[in-house]
């Protein structure tokens, strides 16, 4: 595993292939050599460890060579004084042509569940580890169609209004540079476990 930081988060050294291949594009390179940045893993996300049968989308079916074949997650806290209660999340993702839509661009319902994705995991620093979460509702917004194969940046973090059982997330999918092709805000619920009386 890893070192236990922030609540749900386990930091963890970066995985060695992702890292060979990410590292020859110059603006991801600048996230693994980011002091301020700490790599971290989800075993329930990691195609390695994921033995329950969750998560398979991301862990199975699109973790393959032409669809998501690298990935690499780094979190960096919130600041002190910043006002900020959690921290940031930052994913490089690099994508394949077996996500296309249209001819050579990326899915636009693959990019929608690569930004339900990471802000679910942005919740993990804020949510009851007691308690499942689903995502009530998703706006997705696109700007700019992506072109494949490439490697984009996804920046997660909650908004200043979670609370409680609500949970308010917003991402974006970015080109390291500058350029956002796509923007999401969510919300998740914290619901009990199976078999709980509570509700909604």
């Amino acid at each position: 595993m890893g070192e236990v930081g922030e609540p749900g988060i386990v930091f963890a050294p970066v995985d060695p292939e992702s890292q060979a291949f990410l590292t020859t594009i110059p603006w991801c390179k600048s996230y693994y050599d980011d002091p301020t940045l700490k790599s971290f893993t989800l075993t329930m996300r990691d195609k390695h460890h994921n033995i329950n049968g969750a998560h398979t989308l991301m862990t199975k079916t699109l973790a393959v060579p032409d669809a998501i074949a690298h990935r690499q997650g780094f979190y960096r806290p919130a600041q002190p004084g910043s006002g900020n209660r959690w921290g940031d999340m930052f994913h490089l993702v690099s994508l394949g042509s077996g996500l296309n839509g249209h001819p050579d661009k990326a899915h636009g319902g693959v990019l929608s569940c690569i930004l339900d994705e990471v802000i679910g995991m942005v919740t993990l620093d804020a949510r009851d580890r007691s308690k499942i979460i689903y995502t009530l509702y998703l706006k997705v917004e696109y700007k700019k169609a992506v072109s494949t194969p490439t490697v984009v940046l996804c920046h997660a973090w909650l908004d200043k209004k979670t609370e409680g059982k609500k949970i308010f997330g917003h991402a974006t999918i970015e080109d390291g540079e500058g350029t956002v092709f796509t923007t999401g805000e969510a919300l998740f619920i914290q619901k009990d476990q199976p078999g709980s009386e509570a509700k909604l």
